[in-house]
């Protein structure tokens, strides 16, 4: 009875173990290893070219990174590349540093223009001159103490590398100066060059925001 109960012992078929991959090579044909091998040097090839061309188009800190910046600034291109050139620190920043040079450069020169229009309403005044330019000055210099607050906030957005809010900082302190001319434009006379003064603090900022897309 207990030699019943005994179960018949199962039987494993005993298998070719697994082939690490130095010996399977040596199973596949002369011919095959040879097709492999140039497969490989076929795939390697575009890669070590496309690494080539990376490395042959990284651009360092210098005069070829302000052009290339510069691009994106149109036809504000060479104004870009003589505004940024202007500070020594452009020699050696990157695009964030190109970002804060044009940031800078283009508070300081609204910063002038805002004392400047500051002047003109307090000599405007004392000398009763034209009411529409008591007006449009008026009106220019609230504009400006708008703009260098809101350069003033843009300056903190990129020390926080925040960059959508230096965009919006800088395209609503660049509306205020468009405001100002706006505001300006049927005031007879150069208004002492506030136009062009205009013009430029608004061209600035338009480099400046080209730049700072750069890096959105």
């Amino acid at each position: 009875m207990a030699n019943e109960l005994k179960t018949k012992p199962l039987y494993i078929k005993k298998t070719q173990p697994f082939l690490t991959a130095t010996q399977s090579i040596h199973f596949i044909p002369e011919r095959h290893r040879k097709m492999a091998a140039s497969t490989v040097r076929l795939f390697l090839l575009p890669l070590c070219l496309s690494l080539t061309i990376v490395s042959a188009t990284a651009t360092v800190p210098g005069p070829e990174l302000i052009r290339e910046t510069c691009n994106d600034a149109k036809s504000h291109h060479d104004l870009c590349v003589a505004v940024l050139s202007s500070d020594p620190k452009s020699n050696t920043s990157d695009v964030r540093g190109l970002l804060e040079i044009a940031l800078k450069l283009t508070a300081e020169n609204l910063t002038k223009t805002a004392d400047f229009v500051a002047d003109f309403l307090d000599e405007a005044d004392k000398k009763s001159t034209e009411p529409g330019l008591q007006q449009c000055l008026a009106y220019c210099e609230d504009e400006y103490v708008d703009a260098v607050d809101q350069l003033t906030n843009a300056a903190a957005a990129l020390e926080s590398k925040v960059y959508r809010d230096v965009e919006q900082w800088v395209s609503v302190a660049m509306a205020d100066v468009k405001a100002c001319q706006e505001e300006c434009r049927e005031v007879p006379g150069d208004k002492r060059g506030l136009t062009k003064r205009n013009g430029d603090i608004d061209r600035l900022c338009s480099i400046t925001l080209s730049i700072n897309r750069i890096l959105l």
